[in-house]
Parts: structure tokens; sequence; C-alpha cells
């Protein structure tokens, strides 16, 4: 999970993407907490996966990989619409499928209003050490919400258990907020109609929000963490850097006579 992070003089450097900078400890060394997704790898992901991962084989890499992109376009609209920005449909820039899903985060807005209060949040756990990026908090029906937006087939459990570990970070660094209410933003739901009263869906849009308390998943959650760091007791980006040019020696060329 590396991503080009920035070019630095003639070096490019890159970040490891399962860890977040947490400060510096007493001798000023950095302090690292591993992803709150990161952390979830070690949940079970159950027969169905299974099935899908025999049925799809090698191909399995290139299917994530282009759902991860269309979840980041989507996630990306999203916080323009937040931040006031209004996300265009050029050439190439959206599939229809991802311009209705964002579509369906428009709707959502403005039938129920909700009043953001932040996106794309950086929280952190130093309690239980790990980290992540919350995508809305915001109030709605007068309550504090936070949500998580996915642009993915199905809800797994996992989306509780992160939003759980999320809430606690959230209120260990604001106890005066505490979350009410916790969703998934679910943009590409199989629903067909606004359902009925009282529910918060739209046409290919769904509110989602968990069936067990947040306690009950949180404490879930920490049986998976208990196991990530007993298989990493000591864990540690890899972060590292690559020139930005390359050249061979002059005896390693080609001579041209002509």
């Amino acid at each position: 999970m590396k991503k080009f992070e920035r070019v630095a003089g003639d070096r490019v450097e890159f970040l490891d993407e399962r860890f977040y900078y947490a400060g510096d400890d007493d001798k000023g060394e950095p302090i690292f907490y591993p992803s709150v997704t990161s952390i979830l790898d070690m949940y079970p992901k159950g027969y169905f996966f299974n099935e899908w991962l025999k049925s799809v084989g090698f191909n399995a890499g290139q299917i994530a990989d282009r759902a991860a992109n269309a979840g980041t376009k989507v996630h990306a609209a999203v916080e323009d619409l937040v931040q006031g920005s209004a996300p265009e449909w050029l050439d190439g820039s959206f599939t229809e499928e991802e311009w209705r899903g964002i579509m369906g985060f428009t709707d959502f807005c403005t039938r129920f209003k909700p009043r953001f209060i932040g996106s794309e949040i950086r929280v952190l756990s130093h309690k239980y050490r790990y980290a992540g990026t919350l995508d809305l908090v915001g109030y709605m029906d007068g309550k504090l919400w936070m949500w998580d937006v996915k642009f993915s087939n199905e809800i797994h459990d996992t989306a509780w258990l992160q939003l759980s570990a999320y809430k606690q970070a959230w209120e260990e660094k604001h106890p005066d907020l505490q979350i009410e209410e916790m969703g998934v933003l679910h943009l590409k739901a199989k629903t067909r109609t606004e359902g009925s009263k009282g529910a918060i869906q739209g046409k290919g849009w769904k509110c989602e929000t968990p069936s067990d308390p947040a306690k009950k998943l949180f404490d879930i959650f920490l049986k998976v963490h208990g196991i990530y760091y007993y298989q990493n007791p000591n864990p540690q980006p890899k972060n590292y850097s690559l020139p930005t040019k390359l050249s061979l020696p002059k005896e390693c060329l080609i001579v041209n006579d002509k």
C-alpha cells in the first residue's frame, strides 16, 4: 500500500499508508500508529469472499484496484461538495455509476440537510495505539452523527467495527462532543425508492446504521486489534525514497562511430 508522496530535490519520497504519524516520544523519535483498516485486515473475510476469490482467480487484484479507484473518485467528489466546490462531469472524469453515486450524496444532503462540521478528519487513539481518517461528522435531526462513505457493492461487518474505532478516537480528543449516531452512507445501494416514512434512503443510496451498539462493536474491534498487535508487537512503517533520475556509467553506453 505505497503511494507517491512528493518529490524532494533529486529524490521521490514514498509513504506507507498503513501508518499515521502520532507525534514524538521523549527522545524525539517519531511515533507511528497502524491504521484502523490495516488492523481490520486481520478480520475473517468470510465464506463469500473466499468463493469470490476462487471465481476471479488472478483477476482479483485488478478488480480490487478498479473498485478502489472508483471509491477514491467518489470520496474526492464528496469532499469537494462539502467544502463548497461543484464537481463536473467532464470527458472521462467519472463513469455513469460513479456520477450516480455522487448524485446520491447530493440527494441525501438536499432532503435530510445534515450540517457538517468536519470532513476527512484524522483521528488517533493514544490509548489503544491506532489511527484513521474519518469521512464526515455533523448534526442531523439534533444529533451528532459520524458517517463513513462507501462506494462498494456490499457493506461488510468491518465497516461497523471501523466506525466504532473512529468513534472511540474522536471522543478521546473531543470528550465534550460525544457521537450519538453512526452511519454508513452507501452510495452504491440497490434501493429503488425513497422507502417508507422515516427511512434515510433514495434511489441508489442509503444511510445504514449498525444493528449492534457501538460498545459491542468496539469490543469486537479490540479483539482484532489484539491479534494485530500479537503478530506485530512493534509495528513500524516502511517509508523510503528513490532517485528521480537514472543513468548508466559511460562505459556501458553504446558508442556511435558515425
